[in-house]
This record gives C-alpha cells, sequence and structure tokens, in this order.
C-alpha cells in the first residue's frame, strides 16, 4: 500500500508530504486546488512520462517519492533480478525531473530505467482517471485490457505464440529469398564454379599458414640462427658452465652439514643445473634437425606468394578466402540441387505455420475462457451498480491466414480482434459498446472492469480521479458503496465532488490553494469530525451552508458508517 507521499517543487506544491492509511482516503477540494496533482505525482511514481513543465516555477528540480509497504509476492520477485533489496517489504520509489533533463528514477536508492518501473508498478498500484473510462469507447484497447485479467497465463501462451511466430517469419524469408535467388544462381553460376575451383586449389588453413610462414622465416636465415645455435650449444657443452654449477652444489652440500639455512640454497643451484641441462639438449636436438633444403624454400616461398596473391584479389584475409569458398561451395550445391532445397525450405515453412497457428488458436481458447470469467464476475457487480438488466458479451474473434503462402499475417498480439456487446434494457438486443452506452453507464461499467480487474492483479493500490463525475441521486450511493466494499481488500485513495462518496471514506484528505509572499502553493490535511460534516455540506449546498444541508451531512457520515 502507498504509505506516504512526499513532493517538492512540482507544479504549484513547494513541499508536501501525506502519510495514507489503508482502506478508503478521499480527497477534496475546489477545483484547481491542486488534487490532481497529487495524483499526476503519483502517475509519474507509477511510470508515467515526466515533463520540465511539471517542475514550478523559478525551480530547477522537482523530486517525487512514495514509501510503498506490504509488497505483494509478485512485486517482491521482481525486485531482485533489479537488484534492489527490500527484506522489509518495503519500496521507497523516486523521482526527479530536472531543467537540463538529468531526470533520475530509483526504488531504494537503486537506478533503475523507466520501463523497469512501469514493469514493476503495474503490479504495485493503478490509477483510474476519466481518461480510462473513455478507453471503453475505443475497441483497439479491449484485447490489452481483457489480457490484463490474467497476465500470468496470457504471458506464458502469448509467448510460446511469438516463439512459433518468429520461427515462421524467419522460414518463410528464408523460403522466398530462395524462390527468388533461382535467377541469380543460374546466372552467377560459371563466375562460382571459377572462383571455387580456384580457391579449392589452395591451403586455406590459416593455422597452417603461419607455420609456412614461420618456417620460411626460419630457413631464410639459416646461417645466422644456425650459428647462433651451435655456439650457444657449445657454451652449455664444451665450457666451464655447468662444472661451476657441479662445484657451487658440492660447496653447498658441505656447508649444509654445518648449518641448515645452506640446504635451500644447495637444492636451488641444483634445480638450476637441471633447468640448463635442459636447455642443452634442447638446443643439441635443434642442431641435429634443422636443415636447409633451397629447394624447400623456394616451394614455401610459392605458396606463400600464391596466397598473398589470392588476398589482394580478392580483397580478403585468408579466413576471408575460407569463408567465400565455403560459401560459393553451398552456393553451387543449391544451384546443382535446386528442386531439393526448395522442397527443404518449403516443408519448414509448413512445419512453422502449423506450430505458429496451433499456439495461436490456444491463444485464442484461452482468451474465450478469460472473457467467459470476466462476463460472470460482471454480472454480479452490475446489479450492485444498479444496472441489474445490463448484460455484456465480450466476443473474441479469430482470423487465421489460410496458408503460409497468403498475405494475411500473424500479428505479434495474436489473430484476435475483441469486442464489447452490450444490452442495458431488458429484451434489447446486445450492441457495441463503444456506440450504445451513456455518459453514466460507462462511468459504472469502467468501476465494475476496475473491481474485478483489481482481484485478478492482487494490486494493493487503487486511486480514483473523478469517476463519479456525472452521478447522482441512488446511482452515487451505490458507487460510494462498491467504492467502499473494493478498499475492503485494497487501499483506495479517491478524487470525489460526490457527498455520498465522501461520506463513506476512512480518511478525509482535503486540499486548498493558498497564497504565502505572492506565490500561489498546495496544501493537504485530514479533516476531524466536525470539519467532515461542514465539508459534505458546503457540497452539498454551495457556498452558504444551511441548516438543512448539515443535517444531511451528518446524517450520510452517521448512515455510512
Amino acid at each position: 500500500m502507498l504509505k506516504r507521499l512526499n513532493i517538492r517543487d512540482f507544479a504549484i506544491i513547494d513541499d508536501l508530504t501525506i502519510d495514507f492509511e489503508d482502506r478508503l482516503t478521499v480527497l477534496t477540494g475546489e477545483t484547481g486546488a491542486g488534487k490532481s496533482i497529487l495524483i499526476d505525482a503519483i502517475s509519474l511514481l507509477l511510470g508515467d512520462r515526466a515533463s520540465q513543465e511539471m517542475i514550478r516555477s523559478g525551480k530547477e528540480k522537482a523530486v517525487v517519492e512514495a514509501l510503498f509497504t506490504n509488497l505483494s509476492d509478485v512485486v517482491m520477485a521482481q525486485l531482485k533480478p533489479l537488484g534492489i533489496d527490500a527484506l522489509t517489504e518495503e519500496l521507497w520509489i523516486s523521482r526527479e525531473i530536472s531543467t537540463n533533463n538529468k531526470n533520475l528514477i530509483k526504488m531504494n536508492q537503486v537506478s533503475v530505467t523507466l520501463s523497469d518501473l512501469r514493469e514493476l508498478t503495474k503490479h504495485l498500484a493503478d490509477v483510474h482517471s476519466q481518461f480510462d473510462t473513455q478507453r471503453l469507447i475505443h475497441p483497439q484497447n479491449y484485447l490489452a485490457l481483457m489480457d490484463g485479467f490474467a497476465p500470468s497465463k496470457i504471458e506464458v501462451a502469448l509467448q510460446l505464440y511469438q516463439s512459433h511466430l518468429h520461427a515462421f517469419l524467419h522460414a518463410k524469408q528464408e523460403h522466398l529469398a530462395l524462390l527468388r535467388k533461382k535467377r541469380e544462381l543460374e546466372e552467377r553460376q560459371e563466375m562460382y564454379q571459377y572462383q571455387f575451383k580456384e580457391l579449392q586449389s589452395y591451403e586455406l588453413n590459416p593455422k597452417i599458414i603461419d607455420e609456412w610462414i614461420e618456417q620460411e622465416k626460419l630457413m631464410s636465415n639459416f646461417d645466422k640462427i644456425y650459428s647462433l645455435l651451435a655456439s650457444t650449444n657449445e657454451m652449455l657443452e664444451e665450457g666451464p658452465f655447468m662444472d661451476i654449477f657441479y662445484n657451487l652444489s658440492t660447496n653447498l652440500s658441505q656447508l649444509s652439514e654445518y648449518q641448515k639455512e645452506f640446504e635451500s640454497a644447495k637444492a636451488e643451484v641444483e634445480d638450476a643445473y637441471y633447468r640448463v641441462e635442459d636447455i642443452q639438449k634442447v638446443l643439441s636436438r635443434a642442431l641435429d634437425r634443422f636443415s636447409y633444403d633451397p629447394e624447400e624454400l623456394a616451394v614455401l616461398q610459392e605458396k606463400i606468394h600464391d596466397i598473398e596473391t589470392l588476398q589482394k584479389k580478392y580483397h580478403m584475409d585468408v579466413l576471408g578466402l575460407a569463408q567465400h569458398r565455403d560459401f560459393l561451395e553451398k552456393e553451387l550445391d543449391q544451384t546443382f540441387h535446386y528442386e531439393e532445397y526448395l522442397e527443404k525450405t518449403k516443408n519448414a515453412l509448413y512445419k512453422a505455420f502449423e506450430d505458429t497457428l496451433g499456439s495461436a488458436k490456444a491463444l485464442t481458447a484461452l482468451r474465450q475462457q478469460i472473457a467467459k470469467r470476466i462476463e460472470k464476475d460482471l454480472a454480479g457487480v452490475f446489479v450492485d451498480l444498479v444496472l441489474p438488466n445490463t448484460k455484456l458479451e465480450i466476443v473474441v474473434s479469430e482470423a487465421l491466414p489460410p496458408d503460409p503462402e497468403s498475405t494475411t499475417n500473424f500479428s505479434e498480439d495474436g489473430v484476435n480482434s475483441i469486442e464489447f456487446m452490450i444490452s442495458t434494457n431488458r429484451g434489447e438486443p446486445l450492441k457495441p459498446l463503444s456506440k450504445t452506452a451513456s455518459g453514466g453507464e460507462m462511468s459504472r461499467i469502467m468501476l465494475a472492469f476496475k473491481t474485478i480487474f483489481i482481484r485478478s492483479q492482487d494490486l494493493s493500490t487503487i486511486v480514483f480521479d473523478e469517476i463519479d463525475t456525472g452521478i447522482s441521486g441512488s446511482v452515487a450511493k451505490q458507487i460510494a458503496r462498491k467504492i467502499r466494499d473494493i478498499s475492503r481488500y485494497v487501499q483506495v485513495i479517491s478524487i470525489t465532488h460526490i457527498p455520498q462518496v465522501v461520506a463513506i471514506g476512512d480518511h478525509h484528505l482535503h486540499v486548498v490553494k493558498e497564497v504565502i509572499r505572492d506565490r500561489t502553493v498546495a496544501r493537504a490535511r485530514y479533516l476531524n469530525h466536525e470539519e467532515r460534516i461542514h465539508e459534505i455540506a458546503q457540497m452539498i449546498s454551495g457556498e452558504k451552508i444551511t441548516p438543512s444541508a448539515l443535517e444531511s451531512a451528518k446524517s450520510l457520515l452517521l448512515e455510512d458508517k
């Protein structure tokens, strides 16, 4: 739940801290007092885009921070991969907007991206505004709205479908490329054959060619190398060098009989003796096998020259030449066995198509199952919201391409289109929701969606931003009770102008504008019981509070407790 909200230099707010409680908090205040600014601040912490216009005039940056507690298992699981410690099940989110565009987002002091913030907070809280209600008018939003009711199941099915889809698109690309390639293969066959024959006649192994170059270097400098080998070997074999090591070892052996510290020196001298002896053996063997053959040198130089000529001709190094040779071999094989390759890519295409088709149908079936569950849950909520004769049916249509060759493409989201069909009066046929529901009905229908959405998402906080606009009378009372019901299992923060909704609040936060030192600032504080009566009475009667309005306010507060 949202425990604390800190706002500094944000719009008309200079410095404001609000501690929130669980259940239902109502926000009231005159139009323009700053209620919506609080919602904007919360929305920013949930991933809305930042704008420099949000920074208070004359300031270089705005800071919005919030503490969320009692984190769900889903949120806790998402924090770990981000390297965020939340052992106390608390999450401190901070966003800083600056005039130099150095905006910062942190969670428990760890910097994160905007996409990371959005992915995590969609399981943390939800802001429902009049704009959300307008989404019901646009069918293009229906698929995302419906998928949100079972995100984990949809994600698994959608990932499988997308995996098959990408494999299908790759197979289709390869098949079409081979179809277009036939003429190119035929036109280039003669050139490819010539180049392949030429490259195949040479050794194009970089490791072997490096050995040739090293061997050629040795043979080209035979006299100098042989002389150095011979003189060095003679120094070690015939000179007094080894005798010195032998005498050193003997003397140190005798000294160690008198003092133990010389034993390690003796061991080191003996080790050096044997190591030098090993070096002498290496030199001796090198002398024995080192030879000079002018014909062999000429052959090596010719091979190296031929490779260098090839590199210049094709403008490639040895590895590039080898890869080009392999490419030519594959292209020629495709030319000579074109029909076999074509059949192979076609079979792969049809296999990938069937896999994609199967996972698309499974995704459709899952969505149809979710649709039925939503319809069932909504039926009960409609009754609570004074829509007893309302029936809503979710039509999940499926548009499958008939074959891989069809121009109809699979979508990244599947092959489904969604339509919400509704009838609000008994005996009336179902019609598209976007064309039939009135404003008041639309608000209640969206509230019904939000009610079951909260349950499916396991959210801890929901914010209602004037969702009760245009509603009054008995309908307002029913909406108020539904909001109260929601607050029994999730924290609710609601901006409202409806007395019935204000009255059912467990906590009442009032927002006002003040002018301090010629600057407008927004302030917020909780009202006590008497102050709440006065605020509700003013909402009922307007500026002049009448005795009957006061009595009505008291009655509303008593009635809903």
